[in-house]
């Protein structure tokens, strides 16, 4: 072999070597954007469907139920009250201190506005404050105790609305 024919089998596998760079170069570079997905194939011809658009015609109205969102309205009516302490059963040992309706209210309240027990204390506290009552609120710890002797279906049942 002489010295021409090594030099070009060097220059020949130089530029093999290259190549070979530039493609796997190439085909590096090539971002996913760029190549078509399977499941993009028909996207031109898709029918696509466009969001809706909702536009408010009776501003008056859309504004008084954007503030009533806010408004509370929560009452308990004088029977309620009355009956917030059990009657004296008699029986041995500690009297409890609030009655089923009591730990009830709480649930219920805790259930509608998803407050932790803590939270649920607090918010009746805050609706005694609000109307003027003496009634005390049981703590967090009576509510979880006793709301495991209630009977479940007490607090699944829907309420029935009141005509305003």
């Amino acid at each position: 072999m002489d010295l021409e024919s090594g030099t070009k089998w060097a220059l020949l596998n130089k530029s093999i070597s290259r190549l070979r760079w530039s493609i796997w170069h190439d085909l590096r570079l090539t971002s996913p954007a760029e190549e078509p997905m399977p499941y993009k194939h028909n996207q031109n011809r898709r029918h696509k469907i466009e969001k809706a658009r909702y536009k408010v015609t009776n501003w008056p109205e859309y504004n008084k139920a954007l503030r009533q969102r806010g408004d509370i309205t929560i009452w308990f009516t004088e029977e309620a009250l009355a009956a917030w302490r059990p009657a004296k059963t008699g029986a041995r040992g500690r009297p409890q201190e609030y009655s089923d309706l009591a730990i009830e209210t709480a649930l219920f309240i805790r259930q509608v506005f998803h407050l932790p027990l803590r939270q649920t204390e607090g918010f009746m506290n805050s609706l005694t404050r609000l109307m003027k009552s003496t009634i005390s609120i049981p703590d967090y710890s009576s509510i979880s105790k006793r709301s495991i002797s209630l009977p479940r279906h007490v607090l699944s049942q829907p309420m029935e609305r009141v005509a305003s």
